[in-house]
């Protein structure tokens, strides 16, 4: 299966840019970054985040995600994603996901932070795993803006939705302004293995507060689907 373009309502905020709050946001798969791709900062330790995706896949199905993610201390944090994909010839995968912030960021430098990712389709076998390092940066100015990138090796096409590859080292990145203290406006891309084309998404947020995030977007994610509509909200406690 591919899939062609997406209207998504997705995790972006003013939380995961602002390192010096200490939060961020939960994408697709659970880490704390964007929608498709994460950023190197890290939930701090004591803090739990709940993260829940929808996405309308007509005429195919629904994608519906359930996250928790909890900060431990030393810059660590680990979590659990269940993904239901209701699409005839796909299984509900069950995500693990850990991250450690290595280096932290400073004036002239970005922070750094290693992660691993490890999907167990139910029933199917074909698990996929991505280990990966991320850089972020957030350049201040009246304006702030950040940016992002990363290099993983991975075997899921698709993160995994869409089945296995020969491992390969993929690229992706992201860019994001701070347009308002509550609203930022970015994009975000995330090459796939296999040949399967590039993920990327125009994404922005709005953040009504600093422990709840709404967000939207639209992405582009292969062929094989009409423009979609999405819902992905983000609570920290």
């Amino acid at each position: 299966m591919a899939i062609r373009s997406i209207v998504l309502l997705l995790t972006l905020g003013v939380a995961a840019i602002l390192p010096t709050m200490g939060f961020a946001q939960a994408n697709l798969e659970g880490p704390t970054g964007v929608c498709l791709t994460p950023l190197a900062y890290t939930l701090p330790g004591g803090t739990t985040q709940a993260s829940t995706h929808f996405v309308d896949l007509e005429p195919l199905g629904t994608l519906t995600t359930l996250g928790l993610t909890v900060g431990l201390p030393n810059g660590v944090e680990v979590g659990f994603t269940r993904e239901a994909m209701a699409v005839s010839g796909t299984a509900n995968t069950n995500v693990f996901h850990a991250k450690w912030a290595a280096v932290a960021e400073k004036a002239r430098a970005p922070a750094v932070s290693l992660g691993a990712i490890l999907r167990d389709p139910e029933g199917s076998g074909g698990s996929t795993a991505d280990v990966y390092v991320v850089a972020s940066k957030v350049l201040p100015g009246k304006t702030p803006v950040i940016v992002s990138a990363n290099a993983r090796s991975t075997d899921g096409v698709g993160f995994g939705l869409l089945g296995e590859a020969d491992r390969e080292v993929e690229y992706g990145g992201f860019v994001g302004f701070v347009v308002h203290p509550k609203l930022i406006l970015g994009w975000e891309a995330a090459q796939q293995p296999g040949g399967a084309r590039t993920w990327s998404a125009f994404v922005f947020r709005y953040s009504p507060s600093q422990d709840t995030n709404i967000d939207g977007g639209i992405a582009d994610l292969g062929s094989g689907l009409d423009n979609q509509i999405a819902v992905v909200l983000t609570r920290r406690f």
